[in-house]
């Protein structure tokens, strides 16, 4: 692979051939383009980009947790634009905007693929080392979750703004673009707090002596330091010290609730643990036969553990190949571009631990350096076969088409998973047994079918279908990170109560008002939780323990405002209503139903908790006061 001399001939041909790779992009949506929101946080999306002022996105807001009024305003200005041209479509499917934010989520990705480019080339790789960079990052499948998942416009932003800081950065020579740099870097944290991974990739840079990758002509390797000394290379990070320190400091106040107790116990266990999550994040780039939207598995805690020795062997072993199969004067080089992988992974490398142990999003940064390193093993290699220099540049150039192909078709079918929530879910519950999220969440995916069912057969079916993911999921290592254990608890509670399993249905209520201290049990479950202890007790031929729970169910629902909760409210109100009818007393059965229908009859007709409504009041007597 040829290297180029500077960075003045980094868009010259042939090298500016190879951005035209970029074209092969929208394999990565090909599948899922019109598909609809996926129910994972996209919801999310449609509120945020809807509400308030175009200053609103600006301030921190305490329900999002997390701050990125940049991808906000990205957001809302795909929707207005949409809005825009297409009023009629709009108010027909207020949702119908996804396929746009789609698109622009597309297009952020080949700009962050072009700066990608850009940074390689100013490394000094050569136009098919950095096309092969170029190809890995912009095609592999891994990055489908990026593009194809609408919410993810906070993680491609970011991509573009690192990789133009970084790029910027590494030959900046005067105050005004180490300023502009630092802009950039800036920006990327306004967009998603992983920024905050281009920092050490930054300071290893530094650190290793600003390595280059060197010219197939051997020209010199030194790097270009700018000011001399280590003196400069503190002047140069310290306002980037500075950023990072203060946006790391808000981001500990602002997502302090989203952090959860520390992975294993201990940070001796994050640490084992993650050389685990680093070796499959390089088995998935390298063979991507195994990516899910979700990644399950438990903590290491000992040394002595087997599952740890087996993959920092691995992982060790790989980096040493590749460090030994570099040009030695380019192993500086090949190093820079594994610390570049492992660096920019730091924020979500579980030392402040997060709902997820590992995610393809979380990589995207990370990607460019682990492809580095790769490819420069691989020209390394290529160039010891001993070929004429020509047929070497021809294999090369070879290669990096064929790899480009395979890469395209994988990202082809990897897609069309993203094109509804069911197909991503199941996915990941087959490829993911041990994920809490993805049994859970495909257990909830089988729920919605189950009662869109009108076939009672078919609808069991899918009921037991449901409750074998719940189990899976609840039993899953991965469980006690799972934020909305009370709900898991409750939907297999009322699976149970569909099939017969009263007091199954009675453990798993009194399990959902029994979380861990670090997850609240809301106003809403504890009305479900009492309604289902209520619904179990009944069947059972309990009425007086069914009054005190229904009763109870209705007092903590009491004064909640949300459709769904008034809906719940009322359902629960029907069942008392049931228990006093049986008990004979028709007068108060009869008084209760009437105040359920009156707050049926209340929710609107645009909420989604409609249907529910008019389904309750359809099973009304007719004697039921309007």
């Amino acid at each position: 692979m040829e290297s180029a001399s500077g960075p003045a001939e980094t868009l010259q041909p042939p090298a500016k051939r190879w951005l035209l790779l970029l074209l092969l992009t929208p394999a990565l949506l090909w599948g899922c383009w019109n598909g609809p929101f996926l129910r994972f946080d996209d919801p999310m999306i449609f509120a945020w980009s809807g509400t308030g002022s175009w200053s609103d996105a600006l301030r921190y807001h305490p329900d999002h947790q997390f701050f990125f009024p940049l991808t906000l305003v990205s957001l809302r200005l795909d929707r207005v634009i949409f809005e825009s041209l297409f009023p009629a479509q709009s108010a027909s499917n207020p949702e119908a905007w996804v396929t746009l934010a789609r698109m622009v989520n597309l297009l952020w990705h080949a700009a962050a693929s072009a700066m990608v480019w850009m940074v390689a080339r100013r490394l000094g790789a050569g136009a098919r080392l950095a096309a092969f960079v170029l190809a890995a990052f912009a095609l592999h499948p891994s990055a489908c979750e990026s593009v194809c998942w609408a919410i993810e416009r906070k993680n491609v932003l970011t991509g573009f703004f690192c990789f133009l800081a970084f790029c910027i950065y590494l030959d900046a020579r005067s105050f005004k673009l180490h300023a502009l740099a630092l802009l950039a870097y800036g920006a990327a944290l306004l967009a998603k707090p992983s920024a905050l991974g281009l920092f050490p990739v930054v300071i290893m840079w530094e650190v290793l002596g600003r390595p280059r990758i060197n010219s197939d002509a051997g020209t010199s390797a030194s790097a270009s330091t700018g000011l001399a000394g280590w003196k400069g290379a503190l002047g140069r990070v310290a306002p980037w010290v500075l950023l990072t320190a203060a946006f790391t400091a808000a981001n500990l106040i602002w997502c302090a609730k989203s952090f959860l107790p520390t992975l294993g116990g201990s940070i001796w266990a994050v640490a084992l643990t993650d050389v685990e999550v680093l070796r499959r994040y390089v088995q998935n780039f390298i063979w991507p036969v195994s990516l899910s939207f979700f990644y399950g598995g438990a903590p290491i805690t000992s040394v002595f553990a087997g599952r740890f020795w087996i993959n920092l062997l691995a992982l060790v072993g790989f980096v040493a190949a590749t460090v030994f199969l570099s040009e030695p004067r380019n192993r500086r080089a090949t190093l820079f571009g594994w610390a570049w992988f492992a660096s920019a992974l730091g924020p979500c490398l579980n030392f402040l631990t997060i709902t997820f142990l590992m995610q393809d999003r979380y990589a995207y940064l990370s990607a460019p350096g682990l492809w580095l390193a790769v490819g420069l093993a691989a020209q390394g290699g290529v160039s010891r076969l001993g070929a004429a220099k020509v047929r070497v540049s021809r294999l090369a150039a070879l290669g990096v088409l064929g790899l480009a192909a395979a890469w395209t078709a994988s990202s082809f079918v990897r897609s069309a998973a993203f094109n509804d929530s069911m197909q991503l879910f199941a996915d990941a519950a087959e490829k993911e047994p041990q994920s809490c999220y993805a049994q859970i969440f495909y257990a909830q995916e089988l729920q919605v079918k189950m009662r869109a069912l009108e076939d009672p057969q078919a609808a069991n079916l899918f009921a037991g279908h449901a409750i074998a993911a719940f189990e899976a999921g609840l039993a899953a290592p991965d469980f006690e990170r799972y934020l909305h254990q009370p709900d898991a608890h409750l939907d297999l509670g009322y699976l149970y109560l569909r099939r017969g399993r009263f007091q199954d249905a009675i453990t798993q209520a009194d399990a959902a008002l029994l979380p861990p201290p670090w997850i609240p049990v809301l106003p809403g479950q504890w009305a479900r939780a009492e309604r289902l202890h209520g619904m179990a007790v009944y069947r059972m031929g309990n009425l007086p323990q069914a009054t005190a729970h229904f009763e109870r169910a209705m007092a903590h629902a009491e004064g909640e405002t949300r459709d769904e909760i008034v809906v719940l409210w009322a359902g629960t109100a029907l069942e008392l209503a049931a228990v006093f009818e049986r008990e004979g007393n028709r007068e108060k059965a009869r008084s209760i139903r009437a105040t359920a229908a009156q707050g049926l009859r209340s929710i609107p007709d645009t909420s989604k908790a409609h249907a529910a409504a008019l389904k309750m009041l359809a099973t009304l007597p007719p004697s039921t006061p309007p």
